[in-house]
């Protein structure tokens, strides 16, 4: 699953404010969004939803950080900045509490708004880039056969193929034909990319084995997981 192209939702009824909205949206190239009640955007709204939310406090019936809590339980993690014309200092303590990502006082500054906008939904997609990437991750360890996983765990662990033959008992063309193997089904191109993505799945199912087996192999090596690896790419 791709990431959604991110929208902006505007839960304000201010003709000023959605003006200065559809300016930045359009200077984005990101669609605008506007509704009129907190209800109507839940009901348009799933939990694949990439962007960003802003609302006028007053459409939160004084209780911006009751609204901020439902959303999160109905599965939407959209980030949410608060409108107010009259800035309140206990309004906006309440609504970072809540899980608020900005506050900006009305009548909204152009430039203001442009680069709480661009922050806001950069940091959401940057999310959703990473939380994608995790569970395709997940989705492609889980197919790997039980050998596949105790290779690819020694293979993080940092043994080299000649020692996870040996520890498995086979010939070091068998590992690289694993290695070469788990290379396509992990969707990986380098050693880096491996350990990377996949050294915290190995280090809940396996880890302890593979830590073994370098003990094993007389390596003093740092088990899987530590800083001990260059992992630029």
């Amino acid at each position: 699953m791709t990431t959604p192209r991110p929208c902006i939702h505007c839960i304000d009824d201010t003709p000023a404010t959605r003006r200065a909205l559809a300016a930045c949206a359009a200077s984005l190239d990101l669609p605008l969004h506007t509704w009129d009640s907190p209800d109507e955007l839940r009901a348009a709204l799933d939990g694949d939803a990439c962007g960003v939310i802003l609302v006028d406090i007053r459409h939160t019936d004084d209780d911006c950080a009751d609204f901020i809590v439902s959303l999160a339980a109905d599965g939407i993690d959209l980030p949410i900045i608060v409108l107010a014309a009259d800035a309140d200092a206990a309004q906006c303590r309440q609504a970072f509490r809540a899980g608020a990502a900005d506050f900006l006082e009305k009548p909204l500054q152009r430039d203001e708004l442009r680069l709480a906008l661009r922050h806001t939904i950069g940091q959401h997609v940057l999310q959703h880039a990473r939380l994608d990437a995790e569970r395709q991750a997940r989705q492609r360890y889980a197919q790997l056969s039980e050998r596949e996983r105790e290779v690819l765990a020694m293979i993080v662990a940092g043994l080299t193929n000649k020692e996870v033959a040996r520890a498995l008992d086979v010939s070091p063309r068998t590992i690289e034909v694993h290695r070469s193997r788990l290379g396509r089904k992990l969707g990986t191109d380098s050693f880096a990319q491996m350990v990377r993505c996949y050294a915290g799945l190995v280090e809940g199912d396996s880890a302890a084995d593979a830590a073994s087996v370098v003990r094993t192999c007389g390596r003093d090596r740092m088990p899987v997981g530590s800083n001990s690896f260059d992992l630029r790419v």
